[in-house]
C-alpha cells in the first residue's frame, strides 16, 4: 500500500510530471488544510506559482469569506471521510468569477490514519450560465402564452361585452320589458365590464411572479 503524503515529500519532482500532463485542476492537501501538491492546471487556475501555494493554507491565499466556506467544506470531509462534490462561486481576481464544482476525496496513510484530501476543479461556469439563459427564456415563453391567453380572454370578453351593452340598449327602448329580467341584464353588463378591466390589470403582471409561477420553490 502506497503512502501518498511520504510519497509526494520523497518524489514531487515525478509527481508534479505526472499529474502536469492532466488539464483538469488538481490539488492535495494535507489533514491541517494546506496544499502539499497541486499541477499546472491548479496554478493557471488559481494565477499561483506552485511555490505560493505548497504549505500554504486557504486563509493565506482566498479572501476570507471565500476561504471559510472551503476550510469549512474541508473539515467536514475530514469529519466524514470519503467522497465530497459541491458546487460554489470562486472569485480568482475582480475581473475572474467562476462557478467551480470540487470533487474530492480523502485518503489514509500505511497505518490506516486519515492522511489528506486530493481535489479536483471541474469549470461549470458555462453550464450555470446556459441553465440561467434557459430560465430566462422559459419566464419569457410562460409570460408570452400568458399573455396570450389573457388577451383572447379579455377579446372574447370584450365581444360579449358588446352584445350586453346593444341587448341593453333594446331594453331600455321598450317600457314594457320584463324589469327583473332588465335587471339581470344589467348586472351581467356590468360583471362583465369589471372582468374586462381585471384582465386589462393582469396584462401587466410582473415577470418575477411569472418566474414563480415556473420555477415554484
Amino acid at each position: 500500500m502506497l503512502d501518498l503524503v511520504e510519497f509526494i515529500e520523497t518524489n514531487q519532482h515525478h509527481l508534479n510530471g505526472v499529474i502536469d500532463l492532466l488539464p483538469i485542476p488538481i490539488f492535495i492537501k494535507d489533514t491541517d488544510g494546506k496544499y502539499i501538491a497541486c499541477n499546472f492546471a491548479f496554478e493557471e487556475f488559481s494565477q499561483l506559482k506552485r511555490e505560493q501555494l505548497i504549505g500554504k493554507s486557504v486563509f493565506d491565499l482566498w479572501n476570507k469569506d471565500q476561504a471559510q466556506v472551503f476550510h469549512n467544506k474541508d473539515m467536514e470531509l475530514f469529519s466524514n471521510p470519503g467522497e465530497q462534490i459541491y458546487e460554489t462561486e470562486v472569485d480568482i481576481s475582480e475581473f475572474d468569477k467562476y462557478n467551480i464544482q470540487f470533487h474530492k476525496t480523502t485518503f489514509r496513510d500505511l497505518d490506516g490514519k486519515l492522511a489528506g484530501l486530493v481535489g479536483v476543479v471541474f469549470d461549470i461556469t458555462a453550464k450555470v450560465e446556459l441553465e440561467k439563459n434557459l430560465e430566462i427564456l422559459a419566464i419569457k415563453e410562460k409570460e408570452n402564452v400568458y399573455k396570450a391567453t389573457v388577451s383572447s380572454t379579455q377579446h372574447i370578453l370584450n365581444n360579449f361585452l358588446n352584445q350586453l351593452t346593444l341587448v341593453n340598449r333594446e331594453i331600455n327602448k321598450n317600457p314594457t320589458f320584463d324589469k327583473e329580467v332588465a335587471k339581470k341584464f344589467k348586472s351581467m353588463t356590468e360583471q362583465a365590464t369589471n372582468l374586462v378591466a381585471k384582465l386589462a390589470s393582469v396584462q401587466k403582471i410582473e415577470a418575477e411572479e411569472i418566474k414563480k409561477s415556473v420555477y415554484p420553490k
